[in-house]
């Protein structure tokens, strides 16, 4: 497997798939958030996930953030979406790689709950909660 961010001016031609992807798990989350503008404008970083045969199984899209309070740098992963989700732990050692790099000191992922059976090195920090009107 091999991760790849892809450059902005690149992002247009690649295969609808890679949006499915990252649609998909916008919507699953339910969070309105302006994922392929941001991707776009290089607000953020579209990584591509490939197998051994360069077919592409999985997509994420990273952003960094600041805390307010502590003036933390860190590296949010705001969608993943794959084929095959039980390897989504192959894609983390070249996030973290990443985040690294552009002085990040912590990775949060804003997801499903389910995640954190994939991924036990992250701690539950909050809870979003949802209430229909």
């Amino acid at each position: 497997m091999r991760a790849y961010a892809v450059p902005p001016e690149v992002v247009a031609q690649l295969p609808p798939q890679v949006w499915r992807y990252v649609n998909d798990a916008v919507d699953r989350v339910g969070m309105a958030v302006s994922v392929q503008f941001d991707v776009y404008t290089g607000a953020a970083v579209l990584w591509i996930a490939l197998d051994d045969d360069n077919h592409i199984f999985g997509a994420a899209v990273t952003q960094i953030e600041e805390e307010t309070a502590t003036k933390e740098r860190l590296l949010v992963i705001v969608a993943y979406g794959a084929d095959d989700h039980e390897r989504v732990s192959e894609l983390m050692p070249r996030l973290d790689e990443y985040g690294r790099a552009e002085g990040c000191t912590r990775m949060r992922i804003y997801g499903r709950p389910g995640w954190q059976r994939r991924l036990p090195d992250f701690e539950v920090k909050a809870v979003i909660m949802d209430k229909e009107l």
